[in-house]
């Protein structure tokens, strides 16, 4: 058995933790599932600001996420890790989101149209990076996408990245290896025009 599975560690002392609140969750304890916000908040949060959602989108996507986690909670497996799965639901919804063709296209239209804010020289420099930044992560093949924001957004283990993606692991370095020299060739070609 591997370190990060053995009995008695950390990860596992988490996880069924996580487990305890979203059983709770579903035989009615309101703060379970406050507390399950709580503790995935952040995570869900990164991959919705990794997909290029813009701001004005943001919140109603964040509580959209979660009202599917609340709604499928009696399709959990209870011997099941629970961030794979809260993380496939996230994923899915992004998923959606990014092929609805008319939101996308209203999302770009309100994107380029947003006025920048007066802010300090630094910061505005880190903010157009950011946005680059999500526009090229959103502009990858979806396969590689998904299994980069996985593996750099969340806690994932490749195991279980491989396992809400279902593909091999092995594909899953692989698809984080293209997309990070993508990344890396679109970033050059920028810097050279």
């Amino acid at each position: 058995m591997p370190a990060a599975e053995a009995p008695g560690t950390e990860a596992n002392v988490i996880d069924l933790d996580e487990r305890r609140l979203l059983i709770s969750h579903r035989q009615g304890d309101r703060l379970a599932f406050e507390q399950l916000v709580h503790r995935f908040g952040n995570l869900v949060y990164r991959l919705i600001l990794r997909f290029g959602i813009p701001e004005s989108d943001r919140e109603d996507l964040y509580q959209e996420i979660f009202l599917k986690i609340h709604h499928a909670r009696y399709e959990y497996q209870q011997d099941r890790p629970v961030r794979p799965w809260l993380v496939s639901i996230a994923l899915n919804t992004l998923r959606n989101v990014a092929r609805d063709k008319e939101r996308r296209k209203s999302l770009k239209e309100r994107f380029l149209h947003t006025q920048p804010h007066i802010q300090e020289e630094d910061s505005v420099d880190s903010s157009r990076r950011q946005q680059w930044l999500s526009r090229q992560i959103s502009a990858l093949p979806d396969l590689q996408r998904d299994a980069l924001l996985l593996m750099t957004q969340t806690e994932l283990t490749g195991r279980q990245v491989a396992d809400v993606l279902d593909v091999p692991e092995n594909t899953v370095k692989t698809l984080v290896r293209r997309a990070k020299l993508a990344l890396a060739k679109a970033w050059q070609e920028s810097q050279s025009s």
